[in-house]
């Protein structure tokens, strides 16, 4: 979804000072390790909003009820597993 997600935020003609947001949401799949995607990009090679916006993902995947492949982990289950993954 991330070439999905480039294509359509690329059409809407943000300003200027805002084309970083095309980037950052493009990017919340990287991860400091470099075992991300798309780019595999390590540490400081990800914009610091884009690494919140990774985080933020996350923890709503985990602790969401809605995924129907999964039951909801606890908010302690998450936090653990964030922290496994991200430090």
């Amino acid at each position: 979804h991330v070439k999905i997600t480039k294509d359509i935020l690329s059409k809407i003609g943000f300003p200027t000072e805002y084309k970083e947001v095309i980037d950052i949401a493009c990017l919340h799949h990287e991860f400091l390790d470099g075992s991300g995607y798309p780019y595999g990009l390590k540490n400081d090679q990800i914009p610091l909003l884009a690494r919140i916006l990774c985080i933020a993902d996350i923890y709503d995947a985990l602790i969401s009820y809605d995924r129907p492949y999964k039951p909801p982990y606890s908010q302690q289950e998450t936090i653990k597993i964030l922290f496994k993954k991200l430090i």
